[in-house]
């Protein structure tokens, strides 16, 4: 089953548990309160091939000026780059203009 997020958007390999944390972590984020980052690694833990997961962690891991978490944030850049999409989300995954020409 495709998860989606409350704004409507597709998350593509994600899990609902997986779905349920990132949510979570968003609001974690915006209210600046728990830790976002714990519950995107259950969310990651979960469903490895979660590219919003893995974009969230590389953007709360890059907004600072720490460089081993901006390296954390590298890496999981890396990590939604090399996600594919699975059979349940592969009709709503368009690949981007970038990496449409870079092939």
């Amino acid at each position: 089953m495709v998860q989606k997020a409350h704004s409507g958007d597709v998350l593509t390999g994600a899990s609902a548990q997986a779905a349920e944390r990132y949510e979570s972590a968003l609001e974690a984020f915006y209210c600046y309160a728990g830790d976002p980052l714990a519950l995107l690694e259950e969310a990651l833990s979960d469903s490895p091939q979660f590219v919003m997961g893995h974009a969230l962690k590389a953007y709360l891991t890059m907004i600072g000026t720490n460089a081993e978490a901006a390296a954390l944030g590298v890496q999981a850049l890396a990590r939604a780059e090399g996600c594919r999409p699975t059979t349940a989300s592969a009709d709503t995954w368009r690949p981007s203009p970038t990496s449409a020409t870079a092939s």
